[in-house]
């Protein structure tokens, strides 16, 4: 699998899948610092759009796109469709998760993540560790959930949202594309498009 990116969160992905799915064929994609070749002395980094099209041939299309901001998340997993790739998945053994869930490509499932039935998460997702999603909650593409968030049931969080640590949105909640809720925040009432809760 190829990972996109070489910061925090593709770090915290190559854990996951190294610690819940030895790989032998991980990589890294990393365009901006082009100083390294390996990372942590083991893993390969490609620098160049150029060479991803020989790389998805040689070791299969499988990618990730792990860097935090949803809206570059979803350009980037774009530009790794149209290079040939295929989005997978990341999901933790050690998260807990309902049966009754519909996952799509491309997400992310941090370890001690708790996950209820009938939730529907979608494509490019970010749940970070511990992050809980109540029952009967839908994720749009690309929303990313941070450490301790807890979506009480019923919840419905709009495409490229980020909801930050330890935030707590209350059930039946509608939060509309691109709301960006602070750490800590309690979200009693539903948001539109665009809106900041700091």
């Amino acid at each position: 699998m190829l990972i996109v990116g070489t910061g925090g969160m593709a770090r915290e992905v190559a854990g996951i899948l190294e610690f819940d799915l030895p790989h032998n064929d991980l990589f890294f994609f990393d365009n901006v610092n082009t100083d390294a070749s390996l990372l942590w002395e083991r893993y390969g980094i490609i620098h160049s759009f150029d060479k991803v099209p020989e790389h998805f041939r040689k070791h299969g299309n499988q990618f990730l796109s792990c860097v935090a901001n949803p809206l570059q998340r979803k350009r980037l997993t774009e530009k790794f469709e149209q290079l040939g790739g295929r989005p997978g998945k990341a999901i933790s053994y050690r998260a807990d998760i309902s049966h009754f869930v519909d996952f799509h490509d491309g997400l992310v499932i941090q370890p001690t993540c708790v996950i209820a039935s009938d939730v529907v998460l979608e494509k490019g997702v970010f749940l970070n560790a511990g992050a809980i999603v109540g029952h009967d909650t839908v994720v749009e593409e690309y929303a990313s959930l941070g450490p301790g968030c807890r979506l009480l049931g019923g919840v419905h969080v709009g495409s490229c949202s980020y909801i930050g640590c330890n935030a707590i949105v209350y059930p039946g909640v509608r939060l509309g594309n691109r709301v960006r809720i602070g750490i800590g925040k309690h979200v009693t009432h539903d948001l539109p498009d665009n809106a900041k809760f700091l």
